[in-house]
This record gives structure tokens, C-alpha cells and sequence, in this order.
């Protein structure tokens, strides 16, 4: 309203903090995927990396339980256990607050 009346400065900043936003969004986007791409090449084959890429399609701050990779995957307990280990090491999971709980931190 006030840009109709020639006071065009809170509808610039306005504009610019949308814009802001917008940038900010896809650069934390870019930034995601080259992590998720520099883990994947970290993890090279194996079950590690199929749970990651799993985990990659989720929103940081998800939550998950172990068990879906109990029920999923044709591997072990321990295996699944010395992955998902691996995958807190990389920072990408950490722990939940319950017991097989993870919660997604692929930028956090």
C-alpha cells in the first residue's frame, strides 16, 4: 500500500528478503546434494551405502528406526549394525532418543 503512494523501500526490502530466502534454499539445497555425492563416493558398494541412499531421500531432522533396514535389506543384524555405524561416523546419522531410533543429519 505504501509503494502506491510513492514509498517504494518496504516493498523493495520485502522483495529482497523473499529473494533472500529463495537463494538461501538453493543453496542449502547444492549444498545437501554435494554432501550426499561425497558420501556416496566414501561408502563405494555395500549395504552402508544402500541404507544411505535411503536415508538421502529424507529431510534432515527425519526420524527412523533401524528397523526398516531389518526388514528391507537381506543382511544381518550386525551387519546392518557396523553400517549404521558407519554412517553415524560419516555425520550423516545420529542417534535417537530411544534405542534403534536415528535421526537424519546429512547438514547438521
Amino acid at each position: 500500500m505504501q509503494a502506491t503512494q510513492g514509498e517504494l523501500k518496504p516493498f523493495l526490502m520485502f522483495y529482497l528478503e523473499c529473494i533472500n530466502a529463495s537463494l538461501m534454499k538453493v543453496l542449502k539445497e547444492l549444498q545437501r546434494y554435494d554432501r550426499i555425492k561425497h558420501v556416496k563416493e566414501l561408502l563405494g558398494k555395500g549395504h552402508a551405502r544402500t541404507m544411505f541412499e535411503i536415508i538421502a531421500r529424507m529431510e534432515d531432522g527425519d526420524h527412523f528406526h533401524r528397523q526398516i533396514f531389518d526388514d528391507m535389506l537381506s543382511a544381518s543384524a550386525s551387519s546392518i549394525a557396523k553400517s549404521l555405524s558407519k554412517l553415524k561416523e560419516l555425520n550423516v546419522i545420529k542417534s535417537g532418543e530411544s534405542r534403534g531410533e536415528y535421526v537424519i543429519s546429512i547438514l547438521d
